[in-house]
């Protein structure tokens, strides 16, 4: 009996804490960029890594990469070139330019979240398709 309440309970935290479906969302605008990672249903999602980049060409190097330089905080939410408490930008930011495509890719425990976004000559953020890797 104990044995079949442990498989339960183990089975119910297990699935709770599953990677399930990640989305990544962009917003703002070129002078108030957001990025917000977020799991269906309101579970909590654990960034450990955040990158900016030009989506073309493949090898393009980063605009921003933040990093959990403390594994104790938890954040699912980013303003572009804002060092979050805990986390460590691998280098200054650089300015996004209108009209380029750029990528979000936001990783974490279980997930591979990516988003593509291009900012307007006006200053507005416009997401383009959604791309996950669960």
């Amino acid at each position: 009996m104990v044995y079949k309440i442990g498989i339960a309970f183990l089975a119910t935290l297990l699935g709770g804490c599953g990677p399930g479906k990640i989305e990544l969302d962009v917003s703002g605008t070129r002078d108030d960029l957001r990025f917000s990672v977020v799991r269906p249903g309101g579970a909590a999602v654990c960034v450990k890594s955040l990158y900016v980049f030009p989506a073309m060409p493949d090898n393009a190097p980063s605009s921003w990469t933040l990093l959990l330089a403390d594994n104790q905080r938890c954040a699912d939410r980013f303003r572009y070139a804002v060092e979050e408490s805990g986390f460590a930008a691998a280098a200054p930011p650089a300015v996004l330019k209108p009209g380029i495509p750029y990528r979000v890719r936001a990783t974490g425990g279980g997930f591979d979240a990516v988003r593509d976004f291009i900012v307007k000559p006006d200053g507005t953020v416009v997401q383009e398709r959604l791309m996950e890797d669960q």
